[in-house]
């Protein structure tokens, strides 16, 4: 599970890197156009400006020419705004992105340290079961604890290694 949220997550900020430089291109391509298309303008306004002779169709023109330079400042300062506002959210994706991987790991941890204490309960469940089972198989025989601890039956068994030894540090003699 961990493995998928990771392969999203890296898919997620592939593709928001993939957006941005698409849209760094096109900005770049978008602030290129309106500065030619502005110079054109400029120019052609201070060339009709500057003709001394200026006739009603020169006039039209140039409020023409001077209108679509106004609209083209318009729509320049648009689109900065809609770019700054992506980079912010790109920003805050991007802080989200590394907040997720925080947590992730800290699950991975979590996890790794709950399944250290489930095999350590688990080894310890299954010695002491055999422990058990020793036990109650050397008291319903009762010959056999007699035999390895003396007459009175009492001691315990422990495995060590694929042995039975006592538990008792002496035998009774």
């Amino acid at each position: 599970m961990s493995s998928i949220l990771n392969t999203e997550l890296e898919d997620e900020i592939q593709s928001l890197e993939d957006e941005r430089a698409l849209s760094n291109e096109y900005f770049s391509e978008l602030q290129a156009e309106f500065e030619a298309e502005k110079q054109a303008l400029v120019a052609r306004v201070e060339g009709l400006q500057n003709t001394a002779a200026l006739n009603t169709t020169a006039k039209i023109e140039l409020d023409s020419l001077q209108m679509k330079l106004e609209e083209s400042e318009r729509e320049k300062a648009s689109l900065e705004e809609k770019f700054y506002s992506w980079r912010e959210k790109y920003a805050s994706l991007e802080s989200d992105v590394a907040r997720l991987q925080n947590e992730l790991v800290s699950a991975a941890e979590e996890k790794r340290q709950f399944e250290e204490m489930w095999t350590a309960a688990s080894e310890e469940g299954s010695m002491r079961n055999k422990e058990l089972e020793i036990q109650v198989k050397g008291n319903q025989t009762g010959s056999f604890s007699r035999l390895a601890f003396g007459a009175s039956g009492k001691g315990e068994l422990k495995i060590k290694g694929n042995f039975l030894v006592p538990r008792a540090t002496s035998l009774p003699g």
